[in-house]
């Protein structure tokens, strides 16, 4: 999902606070493939989703009952059926149906004389009436006029916990599953979803109504679905490697605005296909502008939702930003087809690992394309120096934060998890290595594909590297980052000179810009592990630590440097942190920067 529209998230229902044991769907059972189909009524006055679903489940545990989300839908008591997989495929007697409108849940009964089995699979299907409501989330309606006609489509946003609104299911991103999907349609519209178009049949007793087929899905979340129907247009499919198609679908007088996204689109979806050094899995990517969406992109798999202004773009009367802005957001989203889609948060609480990382390729990808808009460098004012204006304050949270409840979820849709994120995965590329940082995204992206992991699953993936390529640390990467990622704030290192010599005296403390007498900032708490690299020439560039037990420590220079020579730490703001030095250092910096500016800037930290 994209980061600057983080405060739509708001618009999602807050819940009741419960505890996290409460809220969880119990892991009797799991789901592995889901036959979904969905007929969205677009008349004026009847805004409906007719749909039927039926999951094939495998049980853990002993239970006579099943346990799946859903909210705002109806479902047929009487269609409800659960069917136990084997050599006779037994149909077995369903009690009745309770809804429990607080979980969300929707809990299927079975007799108590019949109990599902561990080790057994099943079965279960229903029919269901739900509303394609305009509030953006779900299964939902957009209204938009078009050469002066009102038009109506029906568009799909499930992260973070609405995939339940379209259909019943096991709507956690840990409980991956394949899908199959059917849309109806009227004769006029067109339909998209994650794959591609297998075949159409015509709805029977309905002229001019058709059945959308789609070929069955990769193992996925609920909350990467995507379901679209719509009056639209589509640009010529792009056909990259011979591997898959990448289309773009907008309103018909949009048309035009979506050639430059056609362009880089590709192209981007490529690079990454070289960065990651995995293949994209699906055989198409689709990117579509919706009128009304609540978000900025939503990172689909094989169907990306655009808000229009985020995609659409017109040399002719567009601004430099906002080409840069459509560049920034396709990257962010194509590269969340492998971080995050390929492998997917366990829960909500490493959302910022899924938006931090992908806040950080999307300079990556978009450099590829437009290198010329100097994006690697743009990451510092973008990223690092966004999250320092927050982080800096006694309000800010860590960047890894517990969720308890769905209701928490768009409270951690934040600047601190995008460019917080972002800014602490570069600052780990850097003193790790670009080439070995390559290498373990990788092994994790490898070893972990079509599943889900933790930050720890990551941090492991890099002290493995790290061994293999014998790259010495001063701890493991785990003990590192998590001082970055448990604790909020940030450290501003003071570096004062021994001018006499080759001594330097280097300190860290938090950083706030405003401490009131309640600050909770504990000296022996708030200290983090650091990557100190600095320079007196802009070529020699020397590195040292700060551990998170150290407030501060003493460094011996390895070259010499006068008295009237500068020295700079934080070589290119690649380290999460401020820098401070004594006045005669500053008054040094100052002078080298009235002198030769152009040279001197991009080293310039503080």
């Amino acid at each position: 999902m994209n980061a600057p529209v983080f405060l739509a998230s708001l618009l999602f229902v807050a819940h009741q606070t419960l505890s996290g044991a409460d809220v969880r769907l119990p892991q009797t059972v799991s789901p592995r493939h889901y036959d979904v189909r969905l007929f969205p009524i677009l008349d004026k006055g009847n805004f409906s989703i007719l749909g039927q679903v039926s999951i094939d489940l495998e049980c853990s545990e002993d239970t006579n009952r099943i346990e799946l989300h859903s909210a705002d839908i109806v479902v047929d008591p009487q269609s409800v059926q659960v069917i136990e997989r084997c050599k006779t495929d037994k149909l077995l007697e369903v009690e009745g149906i309770e809804y429990d409108t607080k979980l969300e849940f929707l809990i299927v009964h079975l007799n108590p004389k019949v109990k599902l089995t561990a080790g057994s699979n099943y079965t279960l299907s229903m029919s269901f009436v739900g509303n394609l409501t305009d509030q953006m989330r779900g299964f939902y309606r957009s209204v938009y006029t078009e050469d002066g006609t009102e038009r109506y489509m029906a568009s799909s946003q499930m992260q973070p916990t609405d995939a339940r609104r379209a259909f019943p299911c096991f709507d956690e991103p840990n409980l991956k599953a394949t899908f199959t999907v059917t849309l109806g349609r009227h004769g006029d519209m067109i339909s998209l979803s994650n794959m591609p178009l297998i075949d159409t049949t015509p709805m029977i007793g309905m002229e001019n109504f058709f059945w959308d087929h789609f070929q069955p899905s990769v193992p996925m979340s609920t909350y990467l679905l995507a379901f679209a129907v719509a009056n639209y247009a589509q640009v010529p499919s792009v056909k990259t490697k011979g591997k898959w198609n990448f289309n773009i679908y907008s309103r018909p007088s949009a048309y035009n605005q979506t050639r430059y996204a056609s362009d880089i689109g590709p192209r981007i979806l490529s690079f990454f296909e070289d960065y990651f050094n995995i293949s994209f899995p699906l055989p198409k990517q689709d990117m579509i502008a919706v009128p009304e969406f609540a978000l900025g992109a939503m990172e689909n798999w094989g169907l990306i939702t655009y808000r229009e202004k985020y995609l659409l773009y017109d040399e002719t009367v567009s601004s430099f930003d906002h080409k840069e802005l459509v560049i920034k957001v396709i990257a962010h989203e194509l590269s969340h087809q492998w971080f995050g889609n390929l492998v997917t948060m366990q829960w909500w609480t490493d959302l910022w690992l899924n938006e931090g990382f992908a806040s950080y390729a999307e300079h990556i990808g978009a450099d590829h394309v437009e290198p010329g808009f100097k994006f690697l460098e743009q990451i510092v004012t973008f990223a690092l120096h966004q999250a320092m204006n927050l982080d800096a304050l006694e309000s800010s949270h860590p960047v890894s934060v517990v969720v308890h409840h769905p209701s928490e979820i768009a409270e951690i849709f934040d600047v601190i998890s995008y460019q917080k994120g972002a800014a602490i995965i570069r600052m780990l590329a850097s003193f790790i290595g670009e080439d070995n940082f390559k290498k373990a995204l990788f092994n994790f992206l490898d070893k972990r594909q079509y599943g889900n992991a933790v930050q720890d699953d990551l941090w492991n993936a890099f002290d493995n590297q790290a061994k293999v390529d014998h790259i010495i640390l001063p701890a493991n990467v785990k003990t590192i980052m998590d001082t970055w990622t448990l604790k909020m704030g940030f450290p501003v290192v003071t570096i004062r000179r021994d001018y006499q010599s080759l001594n330097v005296s280097i300190s860290q403390e938090r950083f706030l810009l405003h401490k009131s007498e309640k600050a909770t900032d504990d000296p022996t708490v708030y200290l983090w592990w650091v990557p100190l690299t600095y320079t007196t020439d802009y070529k020699t560039i020397g590195s040292t630590w700060l551990a998170d037990s150290q407030p501060s420590k003493n460094l011996t220079l390895e070259s010499e440097i006068g008295m009237n020579d500068w020295i700079i730490f934080n070589v290119d703001e690649t380290g999460y942190y401020r820098v401070n030095y004594d006045a005669h250092n500053w008054k040094l910096i100052g002078q080298q920067l009235m002198t030769n500016d152009d040279e001197s800037l991009g080293h310039f930290s503080y």
